[in-house]
């Protein structure tokens, strides 16, 4: 399945009908026999009902010049679910994918992913990102990220 902008499925339907949804997936330690953490996944059902795999719809995010708002909002509903449903459990780990190709994007210092996860109601010290350096252009921008 392969969506471009202007296709019956669109980013901006899809993200106004709200059909993002988030599943967790458990991150086991094989030593200890134990869950320590939970991975987020977004996932979409397009508006007119059918399955978008997330590599399709952050392709299609790419080509609508769309990336940021999409990866924003996937963090944001993990953010959300996971403090709803999480926040007992306090020593669970909360594994956020990012859509490095927003890095290269200048919004490194924006603040936006710690005010969300202050936002959110959780610990900073309590998430973790995951990053594929390989898809980065810009190398310095990707330093500076890490390092803040």
């Amino acid at each position: 399945m392969r969506l471009v902008a202007g296709e019956n499925c669109c980013l901006a339907r899809i993200i106004g009908q709200d059909t993002l949804f988030i599943h967790f997936q458990p991150i086991m330690s094989v030593k200890k026999k134990t869950v320590f953490g939970l991975e987020a996944l977004c996932r979409c059902v397009d508006p007119a009902g059918g399955k978008i795999p997330p590599g399709v719809l952050f392709e299609l995010a790419r080509a609508e010049d769309m990336a940021l708002v999409l990866d924003r909002l996937c963090r944001r509903k993990a953010l959300e679910n996971y403090s709803k449903s999480c926040l007992k459990q306090e020593d669970l780990l909360l594994f956020l994918n990012i859509d490095v190709s927003i890095i290269d994007k200048g919004v490194v210092g924006s603040g936006n992913l710690l005010n969300a996860v202050r936002l959110s109601g959780l610990n900073p010290g309590g998430i973790v990102i995951e990053i594929v350096e390989s898809r980065v252009k810009d190398l310095a921008a990707l330093k500076c990220f890490v390092e803040r």
